[in-house]
């Protein structure tokens, strides 16, 4: 601690005043602990410096804006932001200014819960919770599922104990988008069916043709009158086409007869 003017350009020109937090991150100070309860925060600045295990100093950092505040042992409830989500997963920013502060705060806590509640403790269905640093100034939910309504809790974990839960704030996670590498293979999958398809078919449609041309030719045609005639049948494929040709050796008095072959 300092007290009197000071300057960033400097070093602290008036009396300083020193206390160790020891090998810890974080630690609660009070203008007490440097003897200076009688003295106006307004005239007081603090800096903090670190040591390696060799002893050498990493040199003062001192503050430009705080002032020392009146303590207070209440644990304040975080401020929550807008929630920024995604389809599975939501990120639950949150502040707190540094005048509600009761100590040192260890971790933020928040739970998400399936559909519009109240409370966290009228939860039942879907509940997701996760842990987030202090420092970090959002807690990030993932496991959530996509196109559901949720609400959402934020609360702090003070080294003296937890806050109350602040209000929850009430999202939607999107649903999922199509992926185009599934559209991409989708329509991959019809060209082939359809390729497929056609090959099949033009294999049937020879396979019928080839049927026709090694079809038997009938030797005799029979009239009405249950006379049987001698026929003459060619076939033959030509270019995927089939010619048949059926000739009596009567002449054409009994065409009509065998109108019904043709």
């Amino acid at each position: 601690m300092c007290t009197g003017e000071h300057q960033s350009a400097r070093p602290c020109t008036g009396q300083l005043y020193w206390a160790s937090a020891g090998n810890a991150s974080a630690v609660n100070l009070t203008l007490r602990d440097f003897g200076l309860q009688d003295a106006s925060p307004a005239q007081v600045s603090f800096a903090v410096s670190a040591e390696d295990a060799a002893g050498a100093s990493s040199g003062f950092s001192w503050d430009r804006c705080g002032a020392p505040q009146p303590y207070s042992s209440m644990r304040a409830s975080p401020e929550p932001g807008d929630p920024v989500t995604s389809s599975s997963g939501v990120e639950l920013p949150w502040t707190l200014s540094y005048c509600q502060w009761a100590g040192v705060v260890e971790g933020a806590e928040a739970t998400c819960c399936r559909g519009a509640h109240a409370s966290p403790n009228n939860c039942t269905d879907g509940r997701v919770s996760a842990a987030g640093q202090p420092w970090a100034g959002a807690v990030n939910v993932a496991g959530l599922a996509a196109g559901e309504e949720y609400t959402a809790w934020l609360r702090l974990h003070y080294r003296g104990g937890a806050s109350a839960w602040a209000d929850g704030r009430t999202f939607t996670t999107p649903r999922r988008p199509v992926v185009w590498w599934v559209l991409v293979c989708s329509v991959l999958a019809s060209v082939v069916v359809l390729v497929v398809s056609v090959a099949l078919l033009r294999r049937l449609r020879r396979l019928v043709v080839s049927l026709l041309c090694n079809f038997p030719a009938p030797r005799h045609a029979r009239c009405a009158s249950g006379s049987s005639y001698p026929l003459s049948w060619h076939s033959r494929c030509q270019k995927g086409k089939t010619y048949i040709t059926l000739q009596a050796r009567i002449g054409p008095l009994i065409s009509p007869a065998l109108s019904p072959l043709l």
